[in-house]
């Protein structure tokens, strides 16, 4: 186990209703990080979902003697880069990790990525995505186009709070917002990211999650 120099906020957004058994298994696979809890929380942004908001807090998750979980509420449907953008000013972490409510992390997740900045001087990382398939892999997907379903394809190449501050966080007319699908903006981020800083994102394939 790792004991992290410094805290850690995952910021997890979720908005559907129906999506809830899957934002538990999200919560709990988050739960299960191999590294040390005491410098670690999850934040969790209901967007516009009173009602879901409420059975999270029923389901005693902020009670929960393991990470310490904060749950806000959006009032409105804001999409998913001004939850996220929420999210950055509630957390208390120099490093910021994002995840979805319907992904599950490896236990070494956390731990892999947290290396990268104690070890390797990142101002940002992230890790590879392995496809958990509903039903059978379909046959006519080869691993070369698993970027189409969001996942880490075959032969691809080897967050802190200041530098989201610095970039002014995420593109809020980007990002999924109710049936808008309009999506790319952690792409359009680290552009703007490389420009300003001249640093990119480092790829750990060690700190994995299933999506």
């Amino acid at each position: 186990m790792i004991n992290m120099l410094a805290p850690v906020s995952i910021i997890l957004c979720t908005y559907q209703s129906e999506r809830y058994e899957d934002f538990v298994e999200a919560v709990n696979s988050l739960n299960a990080q191999s590294c040390d809890n005491e410098k670690l929380e999850i934040v969790v942004v209901v967007d516009g979902n009173r009602e879901l908001y409420e059975r999270i807090l029923k389901s005693g998750i902020e009670e929960a003697d393991k990470v310490e979980v904060k749950v806000i509420l959006n009032e409105e449907n804001l999409g998913l880069s001004e939850s996220r953008n929420r999210g950055i000013k509630e957390a208390r972490g120099n490093i910021i990790a994002f995840f979805d409510d319907d992904a599950v992390a490896d236990m070494n997740w956390l731990e892999e990525l947290v290396l990268m900045y104690e070890e390797h001087d990142a101002i940002a990382a992230g890790g590879k995505i392995l496809p958990k398939w509903v039903t059978k892999k379909p046959k006519y997907l080869p691993e070369e186009f698993y970027w189409l379903i969001g996942a880490t394809h075959n032969g691809f190449p080897e967050e802190m709070t200041e530098v989201l501050k610095a970039l002014d966080g995420f593109r809020s007319e980007m990002g999924v917002k109710g049936r808008g699908l309009l999506q790319g903006e952690e792409t359009e981020l680290c552009e703007r990211m490389s420009n300003k800083f001249e640093k990119g994102v480092i790829y750990n394939p060690e700190a994995i999650v299933y999506h």
